[in-house]
């Protein structure tokens, strides 16, 4: 392990040393970080991370002439809608906001394992606010040297982080990527649930659910109680068509007091697919509308997935003015979104990734422009072709709904 440099800030560039917002100072909030970190302090650690991921994620929200929520998973949410982050940051910046609310509100364990993941899941957010972000300042690197920042002591993560994003690589079909028994080979993969659960989110959702579901065992055997692991193996029966098994993961955490979006959202799911399968009984039907609607308001009306679901779950029970209007929401909601884009990613085509383009087209369909939603699915499909789970799933719900409003079926 090696020690942490001297002075770790003073080779960073001016801009970073410059940032600031009226309620935030990177540079006061790098320097307490190092501070509590020298003196093995993991809770203030974290804290301190996910204040800087908080912060940035609002102004990058700002930077696309958009409303921070205030809320750092709605704004993570939208910045992965608006096609800003690539999948692996995105799971790094939530795993931050998850340890930052593990820690305030005594909800498990922090040490210096997870302090340290922290840090550099913060580093790699600060390289990807700074260097990457197509509205940022592309800066060529974070220090004067160009070598990386540094912040923490070397735990030896580095390279596995490196193996769990080169995963995204695999999954888009790119080669020199490294298979799933080489990434868990690593002692240091099963410290902590945050790299498995990275890990099985991503295969997962490039369809390869032979190594998801390798992974979700190996984790949850060390890590039976956390809440993404478990909401993960919920979404992985799910994609089996398994419902009573993934129900036996999600309807436990959704029993909670208050489910978060992404619990309410995939326990919904199954209950809609359930009764998809079973449509003599309606019982799932409704509370798979209950469960998106009430997880809609609680959202402010801001997470569009919520909002349609809620839509097409309405004209299941044959509320069509419902399904309509609130597709309606949905679909202004959108649309205000992309007209106050910058005027480069103005065009939806460009602006959204896969699910708010497939969101559109399935609110264009409720509000009864099926022509209009059939140029919009085609333009989705096109345009991402390697999501083959995530077609087929599109697909088989606007075969629904166009039955449902006495439609024939789609020709693709």
């Amino acid at each position: 392990m090696s020690e942490l440099p001297a002075d770790p800030l003073g080779r960073l560039t001016p801009e970073l040393l410059d940032y600031s917002t009226p309620t935030f100072s990177l540079k006061d909030d790098l320097d307490r970080l190092v501070r509590v970190s020298r003196v093995g302090a993991p809770e203030a650690v974290v804290c301190y991370c996910s204040r800087i991921v908080e912060a940035l994620a609002a102004d990058a929200v700002g930077q696309l002439q958009q409303e921070s929520s205030g809320n750092m998973f709605s704004d993570l949410e939208l910045l992965e809608h608006l096609n800003r982050l690539e999948m692996a940051v995105c799971c790094w910046a939530d795993a931050v906001r998850r340890l930052g609310n593990q820690m305030r509100h005594v909800l498990g364990f922090v040490g210096p394992v997870e302090a340290q993941l922290s840090i550099d899941f913060a580093e790699r957010w600060l390289k990807w606010y700074f260097c990457r972000f197509s509205h940022g300042l592309c800066l060529p690197g974070l220090t004067r040297d160009g070598e990386p920042l540094g912040l923490g002591m070397d735990h030896g993560f580095e390279p596995l982080l490196r193996s769990v994003e080169q995963l995204e690589c695999r999954a888009n079909n790119e080669t020199n990527c490294p298979p799933w028994s080489e990434v868990s080979a690593s002692a240091a993969f099963l410290q902590t649930p945050i790299l498995p659960a990275a890990a099985a989110e991503i295969v997962l959702d490039h369809g390869q659910r032979d190594e998801a579901l390798r992974i979700l065992e190996a984790s949850l055997a060390r890590f039976p109680k956390d809440l993404r692991l478990r909401q993960l193996m919920g979404l992985y029966w799910s994609r089996m068509e398994n419902f009573e098994r993934a129900l036996e993961w999600l309807e436990p955490l959704y029993a909670h007091q208050q489910p978060d979006d992404e619990t309410a959202g995939i326990t919904a799911a199954v209950y809609k697919r359930k009764w998809l399968k079973n449509r003599s009984d309606t019982t799932f039907l409704e509370k798979s509308h209950r469960a998106y609607r009430q997880a809609w308001k609680d959202s402010k009306k801001k997470n569009t997935w919520l909002g349609i679901n809620a839509a097409t779950t309405a004209l299941y029970l044959g509320q069509r003015k419902e399904a309509a209007d609130q597709a309606q929401d949905v679909e202004r909601l959108l649309c205000k979104r992309a007209a106050t884009l910058p005027e480069e990613l103005r065009d939806p085509r460009l602006a959204f990734n896969y699910w708010d383009q497939a969101t559109l087209a399935e609110a264009q369909l409720l509000m009864g422009d099926w022509p209009l939603a059939q140029q919009t699915y085609k333009d989705v499909f096109a345009r991402y072709p390697e999501r083959i789970d995530n077609i087929k799933g599109t697909c088989e719900q606007r075969g629904e709904i166009l039955k449902a409003l006495g439609l024939p079926p789609a020709v693709d």
